[in-house]
């Protein structure tokens, strides 16, 4: 996989964004093979982002209430996600 990005360890997984392309990764370290793949597309899209907004690439886990936290470089905003399989 190309542009892997922004890695976050998680519960034995680790997920990473893909670098311009508005998807995280669900990746297995040992055999560093994807098992899931999730779309973000929808999340902020790139018609909607002001113009100094670049790509979807940070990610972060709060374990408090095991969601994600979700945003992009010079992004104006920030999103909290639940994954179901998180």
């Amino acid at each position: 996989m190309r542009h892997v990005n922004e890695l976050e360890y998680i519960d034995g997984f680790v997920y990473a964004n893909i670098w311009y392309v508005d998807k995280l990764i669900k990746i297995n370290p040992t055999s560093g093979q994807i098992l899931k793949t999730y779309s973000f597309r929808s999340l902020y899209p790139k018609n909607k982002r002001p113009k100094t907004a670049d790509c979807f690439n940070g990610i972060a886990f709060n374990a408090t209430d095991r969601s994600l936290m979700l945003t992009g470089k010079y992004w104006d905003k920030y999103y909290r996600v639940n994954l179901k399989d998180l």
